[in-house]
């Protein structure tokens, strides 16, 4: 059986709740008085429909809610609704020119994807507060060579999302090193070592 849809796109391309009144439908823009969704007004020109969200790694109010983008527009919504399956607030969530012609949510992990035309897969992160680890990133001068290879290490390119100073923990056969450019004589073929720490 179809039904009446949640929301609908105005002359004026603003987005508008439907709903009833008594048996009568009635159309009142997001956010205006009277209007049962609470929320900034938008427009949109090319709704490239959405998913629902299940997962755990944003906020609790964003669980078991609606993203829909609109690829003209350029933007990514996020709708809650009651559970009537009414729609009762939408909410900015990603107006960075980002150019939605997908969204989807991680079969396993939860996560929210989205496809920016013409040729990106992005991930939707949250970061809110408090320390986060940082990202450990190892490289050398060399990858082969005949034996004894002399190896610099480097976690140079290592980050910290808030701009902390990092400090190093280098493992390998020979033991921990908390230097940030461990040198290693390599005389063996045989070489997996120095998976980096960062703190």
């Amino acid at each position: 059986m179809l039904g009446r849809p949640s929301t609908g796109c105005t002359a004026t391309g603003r987005r508008a709740p439907a709903f009833f009144v008594g048996d009568d439908a009635a159309v009142i823009n997001v956010g205006a008085p009277g209007s049962p969704v609470s929320g900034p007004q938008f427009g949109g020109n090319c709704s490239v429909g959405g998913v629902w969200y299940e997962g755990d790694d944003f906020p609790a109010e964003y669980k078991n809610t609606y993203f829909h983008g609109d690829y003209g527009s350029q933007w990514i919504r996020n709708f809650s609704f009651d559970s009537n399956n009414n729609p009762v607030s939408v909410r900015n969530f990603a107006s960075n020119g980002c150019v939605v012609v997908a969204i989807a949510t991680h079969p396993t992990s939860g996560g929210l994807y989205y496809v920016d035309y013409p040729n990106s897969l992005r991930k939707v992160s949250y970061v809110g507060g408090g320390n986060h680890p940082p990202t450990a990133v190892a490289s050398s001068d060399v990858t082969y060579g005949p034996g004894p290879l002399t190896v610099h290490f480097t976690g140079s390119s290592s980050s910290d999302p808030e701009g902390l100073p990092l400090t190093y923990r280098w493992t390998s056969a020979m033991g921990r090193r908390s230097v940030r450019r461990p040198t290693r004589s390599m005389s063996s073929a045989h070489f997996r070592e120095f998976p980096p720490d960062t703190t």
